[in-house]
């Protein structure tokens, strides 16, 4: 059982490493950004995508659940970082809903909400990714305005 766990993570992540391979490497349709607007920050698909590849074992593990659940969070899994990849589904908003274009997302109504399930695991990626690219922005407009100010500095020398 736990053997059959850990090939089905693998496939799963070989899977996913694929696309992400293919989003690093080739120029995809349109806007390859997610936009978190309850941040107001821009992140790229392909980051996302990455950083939850990379976290789905552990989390797997981390939650203890059975078979039947791990299953059902793979398929969601699968369904909503394909459509993250493919554009559809490309922004989370002010209400930490993420706005699918296409309907691909489908609401659980059985004992065990798996796109809730998936929902939060991409939640806590975004919010960690979110918060890196506000700090790199804080940085970068602090430095901006250091070399406004050498600037000014350098104007007020010259004359």
């Amino acid at each position: 059982m736990k053997l059959f766990d850990m090939k089905l993570s693998i496939c799963i992540l070989y899977f996913f490493s694929f696309f992400c391979a293919i989003s690093l490497n080739a120029q995809q349709k349109g806007n390859n950004l997610f936009v978190v607007k309850d941040m107001d920050i821009e992140i790229e698909r392909s980051l996302i995508i990455k950083n939850a590849n990379l976290n789905y074992n552990n989390y797997i593990e981390s939650t203890g659940w059975g078979k039947k659940k791990r299953k059902a969070f793979a398929e969601a899994y699968n369904i909503m970082i394909t459509a993250i990849y493919n554009g559809d589904v490309s922004e989370r908003d002010e209400s930490r809903r993420y706005i699918d274009k296409k309907g691909i997302i489908k609401n659980s109504y059985k004992k065990f909400d798996a796109y809730g399930a998936v929902a939060y695991f991409l939640d806590t990626i975004i919010d960690g990714l979110s918060w890196r690219v506000y700090e790199k922005q804080c940085r970068i407009k602090e430095e901006n305005k250091q070399k406004e100010k050498m600037k000014d500095i350098t104007r007020i020398l010259r004359k």
